[in-house]
């Protein structure tokens, strides 16, 4: 009881710190400022943050396993310079000709990462899990068929779509996604 006592103060420490440093960063965005700081790794430096303008989304299925699907979300530099991600995709599902989102958003697991320097043809790649709607109750899940992700790059308002046809719960909270931040390939 102990031991998993505190394990779970662990993640709820990481956690926490987690959010702490989202909202320094978010704050920092707001005031118009830079996500990048003077703590940030040689390889992002010289370069700037990238826009959504200059990148392409795909996404891939990587393996399935305990009632959960995996895959990554790839954000390629399609610019002409090299440009750097650090952080979370913003992640849900989509559904229709129109796009509207299905269920919640995506659930951010682990830390941050560091940055990644993504020089032009090349790509960024961040982890995530998707659960067997199957595994819920229909009535609470309310399965329907998906296109894709949305995706929004760190730091950016702008979204990008990277098809992914599977099925989600599109009832709020139930099966979401969970993803992990971009790291290097």
């Amino acid at each position: 009881m102990d031991r998993e006592k505190s394990t779970n103060n662990r993640r709820t420490a990481r956690w926490m710190s987690g959010i702490l440093a989202g909202g320094t960063v978010l704050t920092a965005l707001v005031a118009g400022g830079s996500a990048a700081s003077a703590s940030e790794p040689a390889a992002a430096a010289g370069a700037e943050r990238c826009h959504t303008s200059e990148l392409a989304a795909s996404a891939t299925y990587t393996d399935s396993g305990a009632g959960s699907a995996f895959g990554t979300v790839n954000l390629t530099n399609t610019g002409g310079r090299t440009c750097y991600i650090k952080g979370f995709p913003g992640l849900s599902f989509v559904a229709g000709d129109d796009g509207h989102q299905v269920g919640s958003p995506a659930t951010m697991i682990g830390d941050q990462g560091d940055p990644i320097a993504i020089a032009p043809g090349q790509a960024a790649h961040a982890e995530f899990a998707t659960s067997n709607v199957d595994a819920y109750d229909a009535a609470t899940c309310k399965p329907v068929p998906v296109r894709g992700f949305r995706v929004y790059p760190p730091g950016e308002t702008a979204s990008l779509f990277a098809p992914y046809e599977t099925r989600g719960c599109s009832a709020p909270g139930v099966g979401q996604p969970s993803v992990k931040a971009f790291r290097a390939p």
